[in-house]
Formats: structure tokens, sequence, C-alpha cells
């Protein structure tokens, strides 16, 4: 007898942003060779943007895809990096808004109405694997 296909439909409902809760972790620590890495670039970044080390860190603890979002951490910090050293005449105001648009890359996002077309692709282009190797 062919089974019932069970999925439930769940339907849509407004969610307060005030009744959410972290999620658990997933993880006891960050492994030593990722957490010296991770640190490294927080540090390189954490002048660009306001979150604590340990926020990230639990954060990277609660994250079911962890490896993965270390991975894009790793490759945005790497891109940033690369961005500073062909362009030093950028301000403080003009990186940390790069550095936000390497966090919209790494997550997906399409290219926000202010920021340059060109711009846009360049920083894609700097957040791939391929540009880390080419530099």
């Amino acid at each position: 007898m062919p089974q019932k296909n069970r999925r439930r439909k769940h339907k849509k409902r407004f969610v307060n942003p005030k009744d959410l809760k972290p999620a658990r972790f997933r993880r006891e620590a960050v492994p030593d060779v990722q957490l010296e890495q991770f640190r490294d670039d927080w540090r390189a970044a954490s002048q660009y943007q306001e979150t604590a080390f340990e926020t990230l860190e639990s954060d990277f603890l609660r994250d079911a895809t962890a490896d993965d979002r270390f991975a894009a951490w790793i490759c945005f910090a790497h891109a940033m990096s690369r961005f500073m050293e062909q362009h030093p005449e950028t301000t403080k105001a003009e990186r940390k808004s790069i550095l936000s648009c390497f966090l919209l890359i790494s997550m997906g996002y399409s290219r926000p109405e202010n920021i340059d077309e060109g711009l846009w692709q360049y920083l894609i282009f700097l957040s791939t694997p391929q540009a880390a190797i080419d530099s």
C-alpha cells in the first residue's frame, strides 16, 4: 500500500521580532585553527563594524552551517583586505560601506540601489576564490 505524503503545509504567520530567541548552541567551541583565523580577520574588519568578537563567535557556535559561514567570513575578510590594498585612498566611511557590500554579497543579496553596478561587480569578483589566487 503506497504511503501518504505526510508533509504538513505550514501557514505563514506573523512573528513578533521581540519574541525571537537565539538558537541553541550546536558546537561547544570553535576549533583552534578556525578561531585563530577568525579572530585575525575580525581584527582587520572590526574598525569598520561594531560587532564584538564574542557576538560573532556565539553566532558561529549556533549556526547550523558553521563551516560554510566560516568560509564566507574568511572569503570576504580577504576580499576586504585586497580592496584596501588596491584602494588605500578610501575613507573609513567608504570602507565601512564596502564591508557591508561584501557581507551582502556573501549572503546572496542583490546590489543596493546606492551602489554603482561596476563597483558591485568588482566587489563580487574580489570575493571569489579566483581573485585570491590572482592577487
